[in-house]
């Protein structure tokens, strides 16, 4: 899946969170930015792109390795737990897991339960495919909905 896709998947878990939570919907953004951190693994990634030495993580783990499976999924929650608020743990790691959900859609599939070197894949849509920007427009749709719409 694309930044694009991942970052509005992450948006609408984290919609759900913050309707689930009572909190300003605002927070979303945080499930967001979650749900592209699993490509830090990838330097070609939207998130890739930004930070300087994902080459260094490509190299030590592979893409679609660690970073890809619920053991990272956990352990970003716990060092995120370990600097500030639950709140914003939960948001972040729903984003993160939202990531790993997408790319189990992709014929590549996910390591979920890493070490264990098994690839889950529902093989539903191609990266980048026509599929792909069907489903990112269910996802924005969802989100518009799942938010009430436009409010005048």
């Amino acid at each position: 899946m694309t930044g694009k896709t991942h970052f509005i998947g992450g948006i609408l878990a984290g919609v759900l969170i913050t309707q689930a939570l009572d909190i300003n919907i605002g927070y979303a953004v945080i499930s967001g930015l979650g749900g592209l951190l699993p490509d830090i693994d990838e330097p070609n990634s939207t998130i890739g792109r930004r930070i300087p030495g994902s080459f260094i993580v490509k190299f030590l783990f592979g893409h679609r390795g660690f970073w890809h499976s619920l053991l990272a999924a956990a352990l970003v929650y716990l060092l995120i737990l370990g600097v500030t608020s639950s709140t914003f743990a939960v948001l972040f790691v729903a984003g993160y897991i939202s990531h790993l959900l997408l790319d189990a859609c992709t014929p590549s599939g996910v390591p979920f339960l890493y070490p264990i070197k098994h690839n889950y894949s529902l093989n539903l849509i191609k990266t980048g495919g026509v599929i792909e920007y069907a489903f990112l427009v269910f996802l924005l749709a969802a989100v518009f909905f799942t938010t009430g719409g436009i409010q005048t």
